[in-house]
């Protein structure tokens, strides 16, 4: 992920306080042999110090596991004016492209990156059946916006597709605090404006753990060359972090179907509040339909 850069000038500087010390032997000393020892021992010196400076400067925080068969990947946050990490993350999925669920496994808060274990080819089970969280859920409903409508084509000449991206928090327990589902539905034929069909979201938070829904908003529009569905989310928990406000905020979770048949995905989100380190984010972006 993101990897600190330190000034090999300035560890040069330094390693080479230590290595100047050369005494020589009885014996003339071959000058080439010499300088390749001194070269040989600086670049270990320098790279031992490196090590060095780049365990301590990051700090690392367990707060999830790596699924089998996964691989990690780095992402690099950035913090907005309270110090609070944000992390916004973009994927695409070509047609016939397998899905892939997302797990945050560690991170370095000092630094505001995370590792994030990716998973090809499996769609995330929700921790929570629906009986223990709150839903509110938009399952289908025209987009509006400019350009060719339904009907307005021969639609048989088309390709239908359909996808989401969903974005939660999970606690240590592997309950879902809260989460965030943004779905598309549109034809397309790789040459000429798309044409829109459905968009929907869904939000779910755990109540029995004192979450709530504080506001939130969904965006279904569409133009010639994509179909989004997006949504804005603030959930709260008063109760979470003895006594402490814990929020989550997701700004924008977004899904997007393209005219060349492309699901597009982006999205933001921050968890502010004492106990940050008792949730972990994770995504889970798929085809459902071409």
């Amino acid at each position: 992920m993101r990897n600190i850069g330190y000034s090999i000038c300035g560890l040069l500087a330094f390693a080479t306080i230590s290595a100047c010390a050369v005494t020589e032997s009885d014996g003339a000393m071959d000058s080439d042999a010499a300088n390749s020892r001194r070269g040989t021992h600086l670049e270990e010196r320098a790279a031992h110090i490196s090590s060095e400076q780049s365990e301590s400067t990051e700090q690392w925080v367990t707060v999830g596991t790596a699924p089998a068969g996964s691989t990690i990947e780095n992402v690099r946050g950035t913090k907005d004016e309270a110090g609070r990490c944000q992390f916004k993350i973009l994927m695409a999925l070509a047609p016939g492209e397998q899905g892939m669920t997302g797990d945050q496994v560690r991170i370095d808060p000092e630094n505001c990156v995370t590792e994030v274990a990716v998973t090809r080819g499996k769609s995330a089970t929700p921790s929570t059946s629906p009986a223990e969280s709150s839903i509110s859920a938009n399952r289908g409903e025209r987009p509006q916006g400019i350009g060719v409508e339904l009907g307005d084509t021969n639609i048989l000449a088309f390709i239908q597709s359909r996808g989401y991206l969903r974005t939660f928090w999970e606690d240590p327990i592997f309950i879902d605090l809260n989460g965030v589902k943004n779905e598309v539905d549109w034809f397309w034929d790789n040459a000429s404006c798309l044409v829109p069909n459905l968009g929907g979201f869904a939000y779910d938070w755990f109540t029995p753990s004192g979450w709530n829904l504080l506001a939130s908003n969904w965006q279904n529009v569409f133009n010639c060359s994509l179909q989004t569905s997006s949504s804005f989310a603030h959930f709260r928990n008063g109760i979470f972090c003895l006594g402490a406000d814990s929020d989550t905020v997701y700004d924008r979770n977004t899904v997007h179907g393209s005219w060349d048949g492309t699901l597009y995905a982006e999205w933001f989100t921050v968890f502010s509040g004492p106990c940050t380190v008792l949730a972990s984010f994770h995504y889970d972006f798929q085809r459902t339909l071409n």
